[in-house]
């Protein structure tokens, strides 16, 4: 029998199927949620990525691990809104389709993916301040092509180190599932959850204390503030992510009213979706190359709407004479 399925092939919270999960009536309404939200933050984040492989920004380090951080970003998006809203919306299990667990198996192996990811991107932010020899000796040209294979190889690491894996999806709750066969606590998870918040963290306040360091000098360059900007901005959704870590940890250890852990799954994939939109959000707001391209793509569309209605306006007039 398949792990956490009754046997009639309905969902259950326990490995062996013996008690059956309550079919709660508001998955359609969780899916339509997940839909829209994936159909606002995909765009966004796929603009985003689109501005960052130009290549004047790309040439740069830093640029190269945010992009690596941005498609990340798109395949969470896809898993947590476009799969996650139809499997709500359909109400599909994988007890009656093994894809699911395939797709959340898939899921928990792409959120660790971008765990190694912003974990670079952060000690590559800090070595930029501490020394700048070390980061041209670790960073520069096709060496951050080498910085790439860490995201591979630590989601890989954590996937493998479980050692009863079993992952699905919630349609009722709208939420993934990281279980064992055993049904002990997958420890492997938690410990990379917490391992990630803490190395983000340290590294985002070391990178602090020596940014402040360089601006106290009289002489600042030109790429000491090109690095302080994009800096700020990738401590933002580090602020961002620190926020979703410690949400999401709480709403799963501790003791809460029994009113809202039906609703904790559902709070918990809505926060993963925020992170993981809110990048794209971040980047618009700070980031001046791509709030620049966004003002030239809305200048163009207000001149294609202009240019539509004196084409209309024409034709009216013609009409009228």
């Amino acid at each position: 029998m398949t792990p956490y399925c009754t046997a009639n092939n309905s969902l259950s919270l326990v490995p062996d199927g013996s008690e059956a999960h309550p079919h709660l009536t508001i998955n359609v309404y969780i899916g339509i949620l997940y839909l829209s939200l994936g159909a606002i933050g995909i765009p966004l984040s796929c603009f985003v990525l689109s501005v960052f492989c130009t290549p004047a920004l790309f040439d740069h380090p830093c640029y190269k691990l945010m992009v690596i951080n941005n498609i990340l970003d798109i395949w969470n998006l896809v898993n947590a809104c476009i799969f996650g809203g139809l499997f709500s919306v359909f109400e599909l299990t994988h007890c009656t389709a093994y894809f699911v667990s395939f797709v959340a198996s898939t899921q928990f192996a792409v959120w660790f993916a971008y765990c190694g990811s912003s974990q670079v991107l952060a000690l590559n932010r800090t070595i930029q301040f501490v020394n700048k020899d070390w980061a041209e000796a670790l960073f520069a040209g096709r060496r951050t092509y080498l910085w790439m294979a860490v995201p591979c190889l630590y989601s890989a690491g954590i996937y493998l180190a479980v050692p009863d894996p079993f992952y699905f999806y919630n349609p009722y709750e709208g939420s993934y599932y990281f279980p064992r066969t055993s049904g002990e606590v997958n420890f492997v998870q938690v410990f990379g959850n917490f391992f990630k918040t803490g190395f983000v963290t340290t590294s985002y306040v070391l990178m602090v204390i020596f940014m402040f360091k360089d601006l106290k000098k009289v002489n600042r360059e030109a790429t000491l503030m090109f690095q302080v900007k994009v800096s700020m901005q990738t401590l933002a959704i580090a602020a961002l992510g620190d926020l979703v870590a410690l949400a999401y940890m709480g709403e799963s250890y501790l003791p809460l009213p029994q009113e809202f852990l039906k609703y904790a799954g559902t709070v918990a994939q809505l926060l993963w979706i925020l992170l993981h939109a809110g990048t794209a959000v971040v980047y618009i707001i700070m980031n001046k190359s791509v709030n620049a391209e966004l003002r030239k793509h809305i200048a163009f569309l207000k001149g294609c709407k202009h240019r539509a209605v004196a084409s209309v306006t024409g034709i009216t007039s013609a009409f009228s004479n």
